[in-house]
């Protein structure tokens, strides 16, 4: 009983992942832009990491603050490969293709497991 509440519900699907992706991109964009901006970010990721454990609690919709931390890596390398100076867009780009491509891969992973 407890393992089916926790692989499916109310929350599950995709508007969960995707909570849970605006939650990780959040949280990541706050820490990574440090004592600038990310102070004034800060409380809005902490709000949108609350809803999302409150709203969608469960283990496949979690994955997807590995795709919100990969789509805040991926706008930073777009974001350096405009720039002529800035730093190389290369590692930047190949981290969040990873972390996004595993977080979409893994959900659909799981919740393929989960409905078989």
């Amino acid at each position: 009983m407890i393992s089916a509440r926790r692989t499916s519900g109310a929350g599950s699907g995709c508007s969960g992942f995707w909570l849970w992706a605006l939650a990780g991109g959040a949280l990541s964009f706050s820490f990574l832009t440090g004592f600038s901006i990310g102070l004034f970010v800060l409380p809005l990721a902490v709000v949108v990491l609350l809803a999302a454990v409150r709203r969608a609690p469960y283990l496949p919709e979690s994955i997807g603050f590995l795709t919100g931390v990969g789509g805040t890596l991926l706008a930073i390398g777009v974001l350096q490969a405009r720039d002529p100076q800035g730093l190389t867009p290369e590692p930047w780009l190949l981290a969040g293709s990873v972390c996004a491509g595993f977080g979409v891969a893994g959900y659909a992973v799981v919740r393929r497991c989960a409905s078989a």
